[in-house]
């Protein structure tokens, strides 16, 4: 892993765009209902519609970033103040912004890059108006109270620190200076004793004040959207606000260009590691060479290699762990001739499938708007059609040389497996913790607020799916195959989500379910095209679960024939071959050791807690299984299951790309329609949990570990009871749902120190559930904590959630729903599993009708009736110091 600087390049798209000799730009859609409009103040917006997915992401970013800390001794302060935009306003004060994008649902954060700032919130249609509100707001009203400000030099500086303790950072930092001295790459995030002297007053007016306007950011919206709607919506709250104008005029800062330089770092790491560092051309679409080096880097032709072009200049990196490989020296015209038409294929079929989410898009929409427009990612693919491998030749042998080179090396003087290089600032959350007291002594106003904000955000959750589902289509085959159809015009991709009534719980030995999924679908007849179509970019998985077995297929429109071609030989007519079992056998001893041997105490846990509340029957044969059980299996236990639970009258195949619907039937007609299973030979019954424990029942895994895990199981409300198990698994997230709303939280983490988490969920196990509970403690906390939770559970069953808490969690769950959808994936798989678990693909709109019905009565009497007095009770590690 690299440093940030080296892994977040500035432009997203020149990693990943690939072109070919023939494009068809008809299939990348893109660039496709993209509007773009310009407000008085300078401010720009790009909106585009995109109905396939039912959310939507909206950003502001703001062109500056390290490469505008020019001052001697203000490094690092424009990611302070990105910081301190989530400290508060006037209007809106400290913790209200993340609280209100709460309520939303919304995920939101931001960055800053070397010539960036933003900022972006992905959430649900509904709560669009109040982002951008917010988003407005916090351009030009931001408090920056001297006290927060304070406060927040120490929460950088800790992460600098954390980020300057990392190996490469050690190396880059040595590395960047001799390079480039004090031009302000080699400041990138700053230096501790700027953080430490940063001033609040040049933050506010040299910073915030000068480049956070109107005239120098831009605003990107993607998703279930109208561009006019968008457009008013953004000039109701941002066309009032002035542009500046004695914003200065951005101009290249070219970087200084030494070569031949090395310098070396001793110290702890993993491993050695090193970089060789190339100067390479700036962004210009003009530029041959610059397409040519873009090229490279997207398709992977030259291993390791990465290509940053900025506006002041452009770097190349190699890793290397002995000795540097110079491309002008290991790569030859005739590798490069010979693989680059594959390179391009594979880049366009990736190219038609990949923008398959809100974030994905957004932000590549972000890098290619700030640095040229949205339309040069349709010159940038016509570009690269044209690139030859005499192009490929000149720029290697120009650029990719030692004598255009640096280089820097980490050498290990003491090895440390956990000093490994990157995990420095990769990742950041922002907010402030949002403070629930209100939930302690609700007020009659917050309750009123609350309640109309539900019924709001139900309305519009209701709405949205019903729209959304209301282009989908079924149709049920002769031989029983269930099909599904959803028609998603985002991308070229195609998703196929297959789902059978098959798993562990209908077994009559440990393994079978698993092993008669891997003989289906791993390798088989079908192995030559699955081999041909994962080179087109064409992706497999899935896995047997407790009570049914799912697929995923993920595939270029054009090989959708091929993918069902490929199901078909796995599914129909099987013949397994006895050889592959007995190498199965042997993997699963194997398995059955390193479980046995493996220090992690969230497995042994698990393995520990199936063992009780599963007994001896149906999945838990797995966890109590030794290596005779595995001997024992047979190639006919084997063909046994697969003819009784993988039938076309139990699969579910849901189809979702840019297809056409009679198109679709015909080919799953034409490749599954005639398959047929002999008569079932094993019952269709699921196996039943263990009992209900009259007490308590602990057991204790040793392990020689500083946090002790605790899982405990208890039957509970039968998954086939679909109103008492929603409410159950509704009042589980109140009580424990791992939110910092729950009241295990707030009590077991928040107020007593216990735990770093607790949580409680169900698992579904056919027609019965497992209530769960999880929790990580010091030995010394084991008992205590558990003492807390019966404490917890008992004031739970006597007086409930509150009126509050119930709406807000309301709210919730309405606002997650949208998520289910985000991308096609996910929603082949979501409705198969709704047709396969539930009997209706569009289950999703019965839940939220029952979400939105339960009063406290109603989930009390669930409480008190479902939520377990005694429970199967595990703990793994100690139990005491």
């Amino acid at each position: 892993m690299k440093n940030l600087k080296r892994t977040i390049f500035a432009f997203l798209f020149i990693l990943i765009f690939g072109g070919v000799y023939s494009v068809d730009l008809s299939k990348l859609k893109f660039t496709q209902n993209i509007k773009e409009y310009d407000l008085p103040n300078g401010l720009h917006l790009i909106v585009k519609e995109e109905p396939s997915i039912p959310l939507v992401g909206f950003s502001v970013t703001y062109k500056v970033g390290f490469r505008n800390e020019t001052v001697k001794g203000k490094t690092g302060l424009t990611h302070l103040l990105e910081h301190m935009l989530f400290k508060g306003t006037a209007k809106y004060g400290k913790g209200q912004f993340d609280k209100v994008m709460n309520d939303l649902g919304a995920e939101n954060n931001a960055f800053t890059s070397y010539d960036s700032t933003v900022y972006y919130e992905i959430l649900p249609v509904a709560g669009l108006e109040k982002a951008i509100e917010l988003e407005a707001d916090r351009m030009v009203n931001i408090l920056l109270d001297p006290k927060e400000f304070e406060s927040e030099k120490n929460v950088v500086y800790s992460e600098l620190s954390k980020h300057e303790s990392m190996p490469d950072t050690q190396m880059y930092r040595k590395l960047d200076f001799a390079m480039f001295g004090d031009h302000p790459f080699y400041y990138s995030y700053g230096l501790l004793e700027d953080i430490t002297n940063a001033q609040r007053d040049y933050v506010y007016n040299d910073l915030y004040k000068k480049y956070y306007v109107p005239n120098n950011a831009y605003i990107v919206v993607v998703g279930a959207v109208k561009a006019e709607e968008v457009l008013a919506l953004v000039k109701k709250y941002f066309a009032p606000i002035p542009a500046n104008p004695n914003l200065p005029k951005e101009a290249p800062n070219p970087f200084p260009k030494k070569t031949g330089l090395h310098i070396e770092v001793e110290g702890v790491a993993s491993e050695n590691f090193g970089e060789a560092v190339f100067h390479l051309p700036v962004y210009n679409l003009k530029d041959k060479d610059f397409l040519a080096l873009s090229f490279i880097s997207s398709s992977g032709l030259i291993g390791g290699f990465g290509y940053w072009p900025t506006i002041d200049g452009g770097l190349g990196f190699i890793g290397y762990s002995k000795d540097p490989d110079y491309p002008s020296e290991t790569i030859t015209r005739e590798y490069v001739e010979e693989n680059l038409q594959d390179l391009k294929d594979e880049l366009l079929f990736s190219e038609m499938m990949q923008y398959d989410t809100i974030d994905r898009i957004m932000f590549t929409i972000v890098d290619l708007a700030r640095h040229d427009k949205v339309s040069s990612y349709n010159e940038i693919v016509k570009a690269y059609a044209d690139v030859t491998a005499g192009d490929v030749m000149r720029v290697i042998e120009k650029y990719l040389t030692p004598a255009n080179s640096c280089t820097g090396f980490f050498k290990v003087t003491k090895k440390n497996p956990k000093a490994q290089p990157g995990a420095g600032m990769e990742h950041e959350e922002h907010g402030e913790p949002i403070d629930y007291s209100e939930f302690d002594n609700p007020t009659a106003q917050a309750i009123a607020e609350a309640k109309e904000r539900k019924d709001f955000l139900f309305i519009g959750a209701v709405k949205s799916i019903q729209d959304y589902l209301s282009t989908v289509k079924t149709v049920k085959l002769d031989n029983g195959i269930t099909l599904i159809f959803k028609p998603y015009t985002l991308n070229e991709k195609v998703s196929v989500g297959v789902g059978f009534k098959a798993g562990s719980i209908y077994q009559s030995k440990a393994y079978q379910s698993a092993f008669a999924y891997d003989f289906i679908f791993d390798g088989g007849p079908m192995f030559g095209i699955q081999n041909d179509i994962e080179k087109k970019g064409a992706s497999f998985s899935g896995g047997p679960g407790y009570d049914s077995a799912a697929l995923s297929i993920e595939t270029p429109g054009e090989f959708f024939a091929d993918s069902l071609k490929w199901l078909s030989l796995a599914l129909k007519n099987r013949k397994f071959i006895p050889l592959v079992l007995e190498e199965k056998k042997f993997n699963a001893m194997k398995s059955l050791d390193e479980i046995a041997n493996n220090p992690s105490p969230d497995l042994h846990a698990k393995y520990a807690i199936f063992q009780l509340a599963f007994g001896k029957e149906g999945a838990g044969l797995d966890f109590h299984a030794v290596k005779d059980d595995v001997m024992n299996l047979t190639m006919q236990d084997i063909y046994d299951y697969y003819i009784s639970f993988y039938r076309p009258e139990e699969m579910v195949i849901t189809v979702v790309g840019n297809l056409e619907f009679d198109k679709v039937v015909k080919a799953v007609k034409d490749e599954l329609g005639g398959w047929e299973q002999p008569a079932p030979v094993m019952p269709k019954i699921g196996a039943e949990l263990a009992p209900a424990p009259k007490a308590n029942q602990v057991k204790i895994v040793p392990l020689d570990i500083k946090q002790s895990v605790v899982l405990m199981g208890a039957p509970t409300a039968d998954y086939i009871d679909i109103t008492n198990y929603t409410a159950l698994t509704f009042a589980m997230d109140i009580f424990g749902g791992g939110s910092f709303t729950s009241w295990l939280m707030r009590s077991i983490r928040d107020s007593a120190g216990l735990t770093y988490g607790v949580y409680t969920f169900p698992i579904a196990y056919g027609d019965y559930s497992l209530f769960r509970l999880y929790m990580q403690n010091s030995p010394k906390n084991v008992y205590t904590a558990l003492d807390m939770y019966k404490q917890q559970l008992k004031k739970f069953k006597e007086s409930g959630p509150n009126e509050l808490e119930i709406l807000k969690f309301q709210i919730n769950k309405f606002n997650s729903v949208p998520f289910n959808y985000e991308n096609s994936t996910k929603i082949a798989n979501m409705l198969t599993y709704y047709a396969i678990k539930r009997g209706a693909f569009d289950y999703e709109l019965s839940y939220l009708k029952l979400i939105d019905s339960f009063s406290k009565d109603d989930l009390m009497k669930v409480i008190k009736t479902y939520f377990p007095e005694y429970y199967y009770i595990v703990i793994a590690g100690k139990d005491k110091e």
